[in-house]
């Protein structure tokens, strides 16, 4: 599914948003993946995270993160994700993340959820495809890990 807006296009999964990229023969400079998981996800959200990639020069990737639900924290179907002081992403995972020794969720905790919702900078987009796959992206079929694993800075929303 492609739809188009203020020089931004929408598009669905990495490689083939790269793929659909290529075949138009428009310049954007952003590129929104919204996976099938959201189909009804907010505007705020795809504005948030668009945003958030143009405020973060040094970012090539961004993302929007929610709590996560203590009845989630287990399921591997619900991508964790732990972010730094300054708003970057530093692991996702279909674990718990992160795993306190006790093995329960710790209420105290702010867990973060990962939303299947991204925006790239066109041009690292580009990239993408030629990037090696990494053994934390295969270990747990996460292409975020692709990006991060290569020193790409991913901002979270």
């Amino acid at each position: 599914m492609i739809g188009f807006a203020n020089n931004l296009v929408y598009l669905v999964g990495t490689e083939r948003c790269n793929e659909a990229l290529e075949k138009l023969d428009k310049k954007y400079d952003i590129v929104v993946n919204i996976q099938g998981d959201e189909p009804l996800i907010e505007p705020e959200i795809i504005d948030g995270i668009v945003k958030a990639l143009q405020a973060a020069p040094d970012a090539v990737f961004s993302t929007a993160v929610t709590s996560l639900k203590p009845e989630d924290a287990f399921d591997p179907n619900q991508v964790k994700c732990v972010v730094d002081s300054r708003g970057y992403a530093i692991y996702f995972s279909r674990g718990l993340i992160p795993y306190n020794k006790s093995g329960r969720v710790n209420p105290q905790f702010p867990y973060m959820l990962h939303l299947e919702i991204q925006s790239y900078d066109s041009k690292f987009l580009k990239m993408y495809p030629q990037l090696q796959p990494t053994p934390l992206q295969l270990e747990e079929d996460l292409e975020q890990l692709k990006v991060l694993e290569n020193g790409y800075k991913m901002k979270v929303w």
